[in-house]
Formats: C-alpha cells, structure tokens, sequence
C-alpha cells in the first residue's frame, strides 16, 4: 500500500509569508493565468502595486514589454507600524493580504478564464480606495546602447514612444502604440534576401497595440488620472482588463478593450475566484513530489520545484512561448551594468531554442500538457517562412529552425550580419549559430515525446507529423552522401562549442532516435514511413573516439577549431536524445564519458544534473541539485525568482534544469517500463505521482533506506 498524500495539505508549507513590505518590484511576488502575468508587492506606503505582463506584447522592435503598472491605495494604510502580512497561497494562485487598522483583508488573483487581474477588498470598517495607472513610459527618448542588448537597431537609434493614458468617465485605458510604419519585421526579411516574403506576408507587428483597462463596480473619474470609489465601502473591487491587438489603430484598440471590459465586468468576481481555486487546485493534483529529509535539504530541493512549476503554469499558457529570459516577470533589479527598467531583459525578445527548451522538458513528466503547445506551435507556424528560406537561399524546399530567432522565424539581424557586402544571403556573420541544425531535431524528439505521453492525434497531425516531414526534407536535400551512400553532415558544428565539424552528435543522435519512432507512428502514412526508413537507413554511426584505452562518446565525427563555449556535445546521446541508453556497452561509454567531461556543474543551462540522473550518478545528481536550489539570488525577495546567470532575472534555463533532473532521479522508463527511483539518495524520504508514456501516471513513496513502493493509474489530461 502506497500512504495516502494530500498534495495540496502539503503544498501549503511552500506558501511565502511575508509581514513586511517591499521598497519596489525587486520584492514582488509572481502570479498569472498563462497568458497575463504580475508582479505585485506591497509598499512601503502601504499600497498594493503590480507590473502586467502578456506573452504578446511585441513593440515594433520585436521587444517584449510590460503591459503597465497599477497602483491601488486605501485612505488607510495596509501597513500599521511597518507591518502588513502577505501570504501567496499556492493551492489557489492568490495573492493575500492583511493590515490596516481596522484591518482590510485583501485578494488578488488573474482570471483563469478571461485575460484581467481582479482585487477584492474587505473589511468590517468602511474604507475608500483609489486606483490608477502608472506608466513609466511618459516621453518619448532614445534608448541608450546597453539597454538595446541583443535589439535589432540596424545601427540606428531605439526610440521608444511614450504610452496613451485615457481616462473616461468610470474606465482608464492606458496602452502602447508604436508611432512608425517601419517595423524589424520587414526590415530583418529584407536584409536576409526574403524581401518577397514580407511581400506576400502580414507585418505581425504592424498596428500591434497592447494594453490595460482599468474598472470597477462604484469607480469613477477622480479627476487625476485615475479612479476612485465614490463613498466608503466594507468591499472595494477593481479589474484590470488587458489585450493586444494587431493591425488596428488607437481608435479600434479602444474600442474592442471596452468589449472586452464589458465582459469582464459582467462575471461575478467572486465566482472568478472559485474557478481560479478549482483551476489550480486541479493543477497540482495531476502530478508532485515532495521530499523530506533530516535536515533542510528535502524541503530546499521541493522549495526549488513547487515554484518553477508555478511560474511555468503562471506564464506557460499564452499565444507565444515562455521567454527564458526572465518569462513575464523582469523587473528593476538593480544589476550592476544594467540597471534598468522592467521592461529590460539581457538577450532582448528573440527565442533562443537551446535555452527555451529547458521550460518544457519537465512539462511531460508533471503532466503539464495545456502548456506545451505554445512552445510547439511557435515553431511550426514559423515552417512557411523556413521553407521560403531554404528554396531563396539554397534551392531546396527542406526547412530548418535558427538557433536564436525572433518568433516570426527569422534570423535575429544582429546574429545575422548588417554588413552583407561580399556576403551571400545565406552567409550567417555569427559563427555561434551559422550552422547550427540541432533545433528542428531535438524540437521533432521533444513532440515525439508528448504524443507517446498523450496518444493524441490532434497533437501528432498538427505539429509532430509536420516536424517529422520538415527535418526530414532538409537532413535529405542539404547535405551530400559518402561513397557508401551514408549522410555526411557538412557544414555543421557541435553546437556553440565547435564551430566546424561533421556529423555532431547532437544531429546524429537526434536523428537516430527520432527516425525509428516516426516511422512507428500509428497514424503515419506509406509514404511518409518510406521516407523516415530510407534517412534513417543512411545515418552515420554515433560519434565514438578512443583515447588512451579509454572509449568514450565523441562531440562529432571530426571537429576542428578551440572549444567556444562550455557545452559537452558528445553528451546530447544522454539528453536530450538518450541514443545511448539502451545498449549496455554504450551506455557505460557514456558514463565514462560523463566523468571525463571537459566541463563541469556550471549552472545555467548545463545539462549535467540531469545526465547525472540519467546515467546513475546518484550523489553527483543530488550536489548539483541541492546547489542549485539553495542559489540565493539577493537581488530579488521571491526565492523562486533565481539569479541571472547567463541570462536575466528569474533565469527559467537553471530552474527548468533541477525540475527535469529531479523527475530524472525519480522516475526513468525503459520503453513502457516504469523504473521508480533511479537515482534517488538513501536519505530521501520521497513522494511523488509523475507522468510517462501511453497516458500513465505513476504514483510511488519511498522511506529512507527502505524499497519503494509504486502503482500506476490513468492520467486525467485536461
């Protein structure tokens, strides 16, 4: 018998309580609905403050923005005597306070259903309030060079025009237009020789408006920009309402935000609040894990992936993927060099594949499958412009994905090259990503994935089957054969870390893997099948070099030029593809190989915690996860909130690394095979339900020393 587990009892221990409040947003706490994130805090003032952020909301520079802040006061403060208790209650996704005096008892959540932020005030002593918008883009001015990090600026000025604040009557719109018809849409197509593309294509960033409304039951005009209740109250609601539209015009935005407020307004804040509850109560019961330990340790490691599973789910359902880069929650850290607004992230609005990916391997062991499709939606809706790309700048219909690109599909200018004199539109001026094809590879085994998770034939005809048919088309038409007719991938690299090579393991393990199982797809058709056999039938064989005595996995078949980064290609065939697992000889090549690596622990991005899972390494898997969960980041309150690392604040490559090798560690399938703690230390007491393939879901508790016990049940997927 497996102990019965209340998850959410136990989540509650992970809530954040604070009782005292926050100089400014570094000290905010996250919530979302997957599409509409905040930041909020409470001052020291004693107001409520948050940031919106929505997962579209592109400027004409392919930057993402924040949506605006708004301001909520009470004609008493929250904090009396410095002190205001703060609670985000995970079960519930809700932000709430206490203070005041007589005290006023706050709630804050994002609808679940509708794109707004609803406030619920209460108190036994009536209260007035007031509510505003607080924009920090009030002129307009030229951004200065290390704000604009990684912004294609075409060597020109970034000029950032200020928002539009309309107050009528019982509502404030406030939103951010962009004031030019040139937008780096157009201008990046034109630069990379796809200027007939732009031609026949929607700018996507032409008329794109996005903003907020702000309303409320007994809010009017207060003449200062804002709104105010119009007498004390014992309850005060406000809503922020927001949208982004595309090729429309002030007017028009306008317009459809009062619809969407309208709407907004006619549903019960209350019964909004009960299906956020019922939302996230569902949310945490489809999948957990829970650690205890003598000392600290369990609680850190569970700390560490109860919250970057919620600001995944906070961030994770929108129209565009989560940004590795801080997601929706950049603030104004006060980073040394960089110190900017929250509208700031270092990399800029560009998707980096080898970054994202890490926030959505996870996803398919906690179940979380309503999150994964913007991350595979992004990309195959970007496959006519690939396709357009391969015949214009090589003459082949086989599309690829860059590794670094703006979410139209294009190269981002600044990788690519301003100075194309001498050049060929094909010539990529970057050497980190010129040739670079490991993205569509690991992309089409990250879907192969979700449908054996799923079996859903929605999934596999939408997205996996297309994938398959694009890498397919471009691994048989870019690249030459051998005399014996073997594939001879040249020019590639070894990811960034060795700029010319042939046949990285990155590209061949992936293909290896993932041709077989397309090929095995129920739904896939003759001629399809066919062509999976035939690419398969001509890979070359996994890169093995011999050194000393020793036989260990190689980055490619040869490579040439110093070590560019600090990446250990010869290990993609552990993760993300596996290839090695499953013959025993090669396998313990592969643990030979993890030991020997070049580079070591280095936080970030690094895969080693999850090899280590992987590969058996037990005590190697827990220090490496332990340090990472217990990095302090002293820059923001929220400890989910992680250090910048290689990227920006709350860095999601780190977090998302540590969610992935604690499933690892837990639970491994050998084909349909469950095999429950692989890697698990003795001194864990563990808890867990964890998804895998064929719609399983695998439930299992663990005592310190002791064999664990597991059963399986049929997963709920929503």
């Amino acid at each position: 018998m497996i102990p019965d587990l209340d998850p959410l009892a136990r989540l509650d221990a992970y809530d954040v309580l604070w009782d005292t409040p926050s100089p400014g947003s570094s000290g905010s706490l996250p919530l979302g609905n997957g599409e509409v994130g905040i930041n909020a805090w409470v001052e020291t003032d004693g107001t409520l403050v948050f940031t919106l952020a929505r997962t579209d909301a592109w400027d004409r520079y392919g930057r993402l923005l924040k949506m605006g802040k708004v301001r909520v006061a009470f004609d008493r403060s929250l904090c009396q005597g410095g002190r205001c208790v703060q609670r985000l209650r995970l079960r519930h996704g809700t932000f709430e306070i206490r203070g005041g005096g007589p005290t006023i008892h706050l709630r804050l959540w994002v609808d679940v259903e509708s794109d707004c932020v609803r406030v619920v005030a209460e108190s036994a002593v009536p209260f007035g309030a007031t509510v505003a918008s607080e924009p920090w883009r009030t002129r307009t001015r030229t951004l200065g060079e290390k704000e604009c990090h990684c912004v294609d600026t075409f060597g020109e000025p970034v000029i950032e025009h200020p928002d539009t604040v309309l107050a009528t009557g019982d509502r404030v719109y406030s939103f951010h237009a962009s004031q030019s018809p040139t937008t780096v849409w157009r201008r990046g197509l034109e630069l990379q020789g796809l200027a007939d593309f732009a031609a026949d294509h929607a700018d996507p960033l032409d008329g794109r408006i996005f903003g907020l409304v702000i309303h409320g039951p007994g809010l009017f005009d207060d003449r200062k920009g804002g709104l105010a209740t119009h007498r004390q109250s014992r309850r005060f609601e406000c809503c922020v309402t927001t949208l982004t539209r595309t090729g429309t015009t002030p007017k028009g935005w306008i317009e459809h935000a009062a619809l969407c407020a309208d709407r907004d307004a006619a549903r019960r804040a209350d019964l909004t609040a009960r299906i956020a509850e019922n939302w996230w109560s569902r949310f945490w019961q489809r999948s957990w894990i829970f650690i205890d330990t003598a000392d600290e340790e369990g609680h850190d490691v569970t700390r560490a992936y109860v919250y970057q599973r919620y600001i995944i789910a906070c961030s994770g359902r929108g129209r565009f993927p989560i940004k590795f880069n801080g997601s929706l929650f950049t603030a104004e850290w006060s980073l040394e060099g960089e110190d900017f607004n929250c509208d700031y992230r270092r990399w800029g609005g560009g998707y980096w594949f080898q970054n994202t990916r890490h926030s959505y391997w996870p996803l398919l062991a906690s179940g979380d499958f309503d999150l994964i499709e913007p991350f595979v939606r992004l990309y195959c809706d970007t496959l006519p412009l690939a396709r357009h790309r391969s015949r214009t700048w090589y003459g082949h219909d086989g599309p690829w994905f860059p590794e670094t690109m703006q979410f139209w599909g294009a190269y981002l200018c600044s990788n690519y090259g301003y100075d194309r004199s001498n050049r060929l539109p094909r010539d990529i001026e970057n050497t980190f990503i010129r040739s670079y094809w490991n993205p569509a590879v690991e992309l089409t085994a990250f879907a192969l994935e979700a449908w054996d998770h799923t079996r859903s034939d929605e999934f596999a005809n939408a997205y996996l089957l297309p994938l398959g048919r694009a890498v397919t088309s471009f691994f048989e038409n870019h690249f030459n054969r051998t005399g014996d007719g073997r594939l001879r991938l040249s020019p590639a690299q070894a990811l960034e870390q060795y700029h010319e090579a042939i046949n990285p393991m990155p590209e061949i393990a992936g293909m290896r893997g993932n041709l077989p199982k397309l090929a095995a797809l129920p739904m896939a058709g003759a001629t399809d099948r066919r062509a999976w056999e035939k690419l398969a039938a001509s890979l070359p064989e996994i890169p093995i070099r011999q050194i000393g005595r020793r036989r260990l996995l190689a980055p490619a078949q040869t490579w040439t030029g110093p070590a560019r980064n600090s990446e250990n290609p010869e290990l993609y065939a552990v993760f993300p593809y596996g290839a090695c697992l499953e013959d025993p000889e090669v396998r313990e090549i592969a643990l030979e190989t993890f030991r020997q690596r070049s580079f070591k622990g280095l936080g970030g991005w690094s895969q080693d915690p999850i090899q280590a899972a992987l590969l058996g390494e037990t005590e190697e898997a827990r220090e490496l996860i332990l340090a990472h969960a217990r990095e302090e980041n002293p820059l923001a309150r929220f400890p989910g909130f992680g250090p910048a690392h290689f990227d920006w604040i709350p860095d999601q490559d780190q977090a998302g690394v540590v969610m992935t090798a604690l499933q690892r560690m837990l639970l491994q399938w050998n084909g349909s095979e469950p095999k429950a703690f692989p890697a698990v230390p003795d001194n864990w007491s563990v808890h867990f339900a964890l998804h895998g393939p064929g719609r399983r879901r695998v439930i299992s508790s663990k005592a310190p020393g002791r064999k664990g016990r597991s059963m399986t049940d049929r997963a709920n997927q929503e």
